[in-house]
């Protein structure tokens, strides 16, 4: 764990081949590296205003603190950003707005690997090559990363700086999923402490789902019901001038449910306008 960015410094390890130096760049607002630049005596603090500039000052910063020795050094990066070309999920906090926060690959040319935090996905910036890498969160954090493995990147690099990697799945004691089904169905599936978001597929309202299905699903977090309504695409292919009331209500069904009253509900959609016609007649 690494603090204020005035006082990083590389940590440095060695193998059989040798010295091999992890460099920090902690998570840093261009705001941020102006003031450690300002209380490091850096020059042109002023210039920087970019998260790419940002970065690259951090990262030249690093590479500065390394042992006389450190040019032939092997050199691995870890770095707490939104890549360019990483997937976000809905978990992760934004960090800026419109790509602009995006840190290319070319930043962090001068290391052997680089490992990434920030992004919740597992996950390479560029499909064919292992150098710079999210391992991606050990835990699912909302219902998005529920089809995300999970796990960590175990890597080998050799004396001439080669990496390869292998990513290890991770199961925890509670997963976060989603099941869907009818109240009825759920309910008469075996119990779970898993961590779960309910989709109920009844065709008629559920009332007080969640407090019973807690009873055999302690840990449910959320519950929705998909009644099969779509949604509104926005085209109108009907005349309405044309149509009755309970022609425009029928077609209205049939639009977003895509399939026609039942007969009960037929019914019952009859009896709400004649009580609505008999209300109108007696004003």
């Amino acid at each position: 764990i690494f603090g204020p960015l005035d006082r990083l410094s590389p940590v440095i390890l060695k193998d059989e081949w040798g010295p091999v130096a992890f460099l920090p760049m902690p998570y840093s607002e261009p705001a941020r590296v102006r003031v450690m630049m300002n209380k490091l005596g850096m020059e042109e603090a002023e210039k920087v205003k970019t998260y790419e500039e940002a970065e690259k000052i951090l990262s030249s910063r690093m590479l500065s603190l390394l042992p006389d020795e450190g040019e032939g050094m092997r050199k691995i990066a870890l770095a707490h950003v939104y890549a360019a070309g990483g997937m976000s999920s809905e978990s992760e906090r934004p960090l800026s707005i419109g790509g602009y926060d995006q840190i290319p690959d070319e930043v962090f040319a001068p290391y052997d690997y680089t490992a990434l935090g920030h992004l919740h996905r597992p996950q390479k910036t560029k499909r064919d090559s292992e150098k710079i890498q999210y391992s991606g969160s050990l835990m699912r954090y909302s219902f998005d990363e529920v089809r995300q493995k999970k796990g960590i990147i175990v890597g080998t690099i050799d004396g001439e700086g080669n990496v390869s990697t292998t990513f290890r799945e991770m199961l925890p004691l509670h997963q976060v999923r989603e099941i869907q089904g009818s109240f009825a169905d759920i309910m008469a599936k075996e119990g779970s402490e898993d961590y779960l978001q309910i989709v109920l597929t009844d065709s008629e309202p559920v009332i007080d789902a969640m407090p019973k299905l807690r009873e055999k699903y302690p840990n449910a977090l959320g519950v929705e019901q998909d009644m099969g309504y779509k949604d509104d695409d926005g085209e109108r292919r009907i005349r309405l001038e044309s149509m009755s009331d309970e022609d425009i209500f029928r077609a209205f069904v049939s639009h977003f449910r895509e399939q026609e009253l039942a007969e009960e509900e037929e019914k019952l959609s009859q009896e709400v306008w004649e009580e609505v016609y008999r209300k109108e007649n007696a004003k």
